[in-house]
């Protein structure tokens, strides 16, 4: 059975929990069926929307255009911001190769309700990549939830006073003079 190393955990520590508990049964499947490991890389977990802008920004060439083999989306329409995707890697293979574990871990992707991004029908395949059969207007949506829950937050910390002042300094009209 494959358990997350603490590396990984870290990675993938602010997923969704219904996409988190897809990732376990994903690994443990793969390892069931083919004997072989995968691991979380790095970045192939939650994105901060700040991280996402710095591969996107990687991903382009001077034109503007994307590079040959680039995979990243532009802030704000990653699932990795959203806690939604993840990315698998076989142990022993690089991802732009044509190991037949890859089809092997899209299969299993998708009978767990995933979209295998070795299947994109638009932008480049990306074999690692693993998200939830949502739509881009629902991704948007929870993109917009996390922000808000992230300024909240920072409202909280920035007062440190307690959640009667926070929503207090959130929800009060500003004064006219």
């Amino acid at each position: 059975m494959s358990y997350l190393s603490i590396p990984e955990l870290l990675r993938v520590q602010n997923l969704r929990p219904d996409v988190l508990s897809t990732l376990t049964a994903h690994m443990a499947e793969f390892e069931r069926q083919t004997g072989r490991k995968s691991y979380v890389p790095p970045d192939g977990g939650m994105r901060t929307h700040e991280r996402q802008r710095e591969l996107y920004a990687d991903s382009l060439d001077a034109s503007g255009n994307v590079k040959p083999g680039y995979r990243a989306a532009p802030p704000g329409l990653s699932a990795h911001e959203t806690g939604a995707a993840y990315h698998l890697r076989i142990v022993g293979a690089a991802a732009d190769t044509n190991d037949p574990g890859y089809e092997t871990l899209a299969q299993i992707g998708e009978q767990l309700g995933m979209i295998a991004g070795k299947h994109f029908k638009t932008g480049t395949p990306d074999p690692e990549h693993f998200e939830t059969n949502e739509s881009t207007d629902t991704r948007r949506r929870l993109w917009a939830e996390v922000v808000q829950r992230r300024l909240w937050r920072a409202a909280l910390v920035v007062t440190g006073v307690g959640v009667g002042v926070g929503l207090w300094l959130k929800y009060r009209p500003r004064r006219r003079r």
